[in-house]
């Protein structure tokens, strides 16, 4: 009987992947001997010894007193539960001793050099690394400015994804030049599916991101910004003012609209309020210029326009494009 394949989710709870392979495999079916889960596992007879050593000692499995000795899994709802509210515990701990770290880092700079209240951090790999801590640890709120230049083509990172997914708030105001990058209107759509609010806005002054009005991270440079070098600020009078341009810009930015996986209307609206060209238009939604153009038109006529600024204009009025700024 070949032991049943699983996921590997156990390893989060200190189990390593035979383990939880063995275990799965008993669940599937109980009383197997130590030689039956070897067969079927694929494993050396050592490896599967120690397997079933660590699930007896972690309460996932028990022997029977016969011989010779036949394994059982342990209900995984009493038995993980137990894992689960000891590893929870072990996380409070963590917590507990973040905060007291951090009041002791807090006392250490808080009084001294002002210097201390901004951290260089130079390099690609650092600046990438450092970006990812500061997303993954944002518990409330992301605020983010994103502009070209950007380090590669830009995908939804697994950072982006785990804050969403944890319910952080995410507002990101995207210059009008990063949507002529190509693919990155897809992207916006993505992350905008996992709950990014999205808005468009030209001429943004740097690129900037702020997590939860304590930590920001802004550019160094202007040939490459943000890319080889960043200053990390944290809380201040500096990052007051930083927080503030934000949420100056976000009540003048234009609210994205519509599904990027179907482009629709509401979409080419969206483009066309941050000023893109036909060229641009027909690279983003992935149609012919000439489409664009007929697409357009049909807006116009949809709409009683006679310009494009009219269109923009008019689907702002019959709710077809969503121009209100608060939030």
């Amino acid at each position: 009987m070949t032991v049943t394949q699983t996921s590997h989710t156990l390893a989060v709870l200190g189990i390593g992947d035979l383990a939880e392979q063995v275990y799965g495999g008993l669940l599937d079916r109980p009383g197997q001997s130590a030689a039956e889960v070897t067969r079927g596992s694929g494993a050396s007879q050592a490896a599967v010894k120690e397997a079933l050593r660590e699930l007896e000692d972690r309460g996932l499995v028990t022997r029977s007193a016969s011989r010779p000795v036949r394994y059982f899994a342990t209900a995984p709802e009493l038995a993980l539960g137990i894992l689960l509210r000891q590893r929870a515990d072990e996380l409070d701990r963590v917590r507990a001793a973040t905060a007291a770290y951090q009041a002791r880092f807090a006392h250490a700079t808080g009084s001294t050099d002002p210097l201390d209240l901004v951290e260089v951090v130079v390099g690609q790999d650092a600046v990438l690394q450092r970006v990812t801590q500061l997303q993954r640890a944002a518990q409330d709120e992301i605020l983010v400015l994103d502009t070209p230049p950007y380090a590669a083509s830009h995908q939804v990172t697994a950072a982006e994804v785990e804050h969403l997914e944890r319910g952080v708030r995410a507002r990101v105001i995207y210059d009008r030049s990063a949507l002529e990058v190509p693919g990155q209107l897809a992207t916006i759509g993505r992350l905008r599916e996992l709950g990014e609010e999205a808005r468009v806005r030209d001429g943004l002054p740097t690129k900037l991101m702020i997590a939860d009005r304590r930590h920001a991270i802004v550019p160094l440079g202007f040939t490459r910004p943000g890319i080889d070098g960043i200053v990390l600020v944290n809380a201040s009078p500096l990052l007051d003012a930083l927080c503030a341009l934000f949420e100056s810009l976000w009540q003048a930015a234009t609210p994205m609209a519509g599904s990027v996986d179907a482009p629709d209307d509401s979409d080419l609206l969206t483009l066309l309020a941050a000023g893109l060209k036909d060229d641009a238009l027909a690279r983003q939604l992935g149609v012919s210029r000439r489409t664009v153009q007929r697409r357009i038109q049909r807006l116009m006529r949809t709409v009683g326009a006679d310009s494009r600024a009219q269109v923009v204009l008019q689907a702002a009025r019959t709710g077809l494009l969503p121009l209100s700024t608060s939030g």
